[in-house]
């Protein structure tokens, strides 16, 4: 019985570092974009929002890191800490 108990302990150890490690992640890119806004300077922004008059490689990439103003970020922050908490929380338990 014991040794069957230490197994499961330690497939239970690893899964949850798993899990913490896929939060962590999560979270880290959610403060990186924060980052991100907050010190890239207004102008920069501005020349890398896409223009649908004159679009250019950098800013049909840049575009879906850009947000308009703080409104937009949070709602994004938001719709992609809920939707990857959920898919993350999905694939751990399937």
């Amino acid at each position: 019985m014991g040794k069957l108990m230490n197994n499961l302990l330690g497939h239970l150890k690893r899964d949850c570092k798993q899990l913490i490690g896929g939060f962590f992640a999560i979270f880290s890119i959610a403060i990186l974009l924060i980052v991100i806004f907050y010190l890239t300077p207004k102008e920069v922004q501005s020349s890398l929002i896409l223009e649908r008059n004159k679009p250019n490689l950098l800013t049909m990439w840049s575009n879906h890191f850009i947000h308009f103003d703080e409104t937009h970020l949070w709602g994004n922050i938001k719709g992609f800490l809920i939707s990857s908490t959920f898919l993350l929380i999905v694939l751990f338990f399937t």
